[in-house]
This record gives structure tokens, C-alpha cells and sequence, in this order.
């Protein structure tokens, strides 16, 4: 396994412990999100992995996984993928569900760090030169088809206003 870059618990059972975890940094190879299984026992398996064998800006392919945060508390993940510009949503499975955020549609450059709120929907993203930036990703049900919307709009904390579908970008 390539670098690990940032690792959450899933799930803990009385078996074991089951991790995200994002890995690959620069020469390293492969870039992945994997799901790793951890016995009572200790024995290590990884079990699911979304990312190919090498690194690139393919829809199967990573560059630089920089972290991971659970989605939803329904096993999707949301995944930065740094060098790439874009912010992934993963299915239980680990499979790509959709591009959450990019460069060319969002304006997001290097995410970082990531943390999703689940009770109002909004995913956090901390991004190069010490901003975090913040989106509504609120899923919406109509049918049998689940949309997601994200943040249109810009505003900085200081004149933010209460609108749940606002971006804000704050320098810390």
C-alpha cells in the first residue's frame, strides 16, 4: 500500500474494525481509497478499493487521495482528490457515485481536507493557502432517482447570509 494519507473508522463490530483509508502521495503507486478490515485477531484485509494501479484524472483513477470523510452515516465516502481539483462521492461499495466538486464547475483548487456535516448537508473543504471552503450537497429524492445539489454562490463569513445552498470561503 502506497502512503497512507488519512484514515477513518466505518464501522466497529465485535469481529473487528473497518477503516477508510486514502494512500498515494507524489512517486507512489497506487493512488486508492480502500476499505481495510481489521480483525479481533489483527489480521489486516483490504476488502474494497476505488483508484486504479497507477495515478490520473481519469473517472477510475486518483492523484494524491488527501482525505476522506463518511458521507451520510450510509457508507458512501466523500474523497479529496488533491492533485486532480475535485472532491468524489464513493458508494458503500467504493465506487464512484459522481464528481462531487471540480476546478472547472466549482472553483475548488487542491482540496485538502474534508469534512461532511450530515444534518444540514454541507461538506467543508479545506483548500490551498489556508481557506475552507463550504457546500450544500443536500441529496433530494424524487422517484426513484437521488440529486444532489451543490453551492452556486460565494460570500464570505462576514456577510454570510443563512441560505443553505451558499459557498463561503473563509482565510483562516
Amino acid at each position: 500500500m502506497a502512503e497512507v494519507q488519512h484514515a477513518v473508522e466505518m464501522v466497529s463490530t465485535v469481529g473487528g474494525r473497518v477503516y477508510v483509508v486514502a494512500h498515494g502521495e507524489s512517486g507512489d503507486v497506487p493512488h486508492r481509497v480502500s476499505r481495510v478490515e481489521v480483525t479481533s485477531a489483527g489480521e489486516l484485509a483490504v476488502t474494497r478499493r476505488h483508484g486504479a494501479d497507477g495515478r490520473g484524472p481519469g473517472p477510475a483513477e486518483l492523484s494524491w487521495p488527501a482525505h476522506v470523510s463518511l458521507a451520510a452515516g450510509d457508507g458512501r465516502v466523500v474523497a479529496a482528490d488533491c492533485d486532480n481539483d475535485r472532491v468524489l462521492l464513493l458508494d458503500a461499495q467504493l465506487r464512484l457515485e459522481r464528481i462531487v466538486l471540480t476546478k472547472d464547475d466549482d472553483d475548488i483548487e487542491t482540496p485538502r481536507r474534508l469534512c461532511y456535516v450530515d444534518e444540514c448537508g454541507w461538506l467543508m473543504v479545506g483548500v490551498n493557502f489556508g481557506c475552507v471552503d463550504i457546500y450544500s450537497i443536500k441529496e433530494t429524492t424524487t422517484g426513484n432517482s437521488t440529486n444532489y445539489t451543490s453551492a452556486l454562490g460565494r460570500d464570505s463569513y462576514a456577510s454570510r447570509q443563512s441560505d443553505a445552498h451558499q459557498l463561503w470561503r473563509q482565510s483562516l
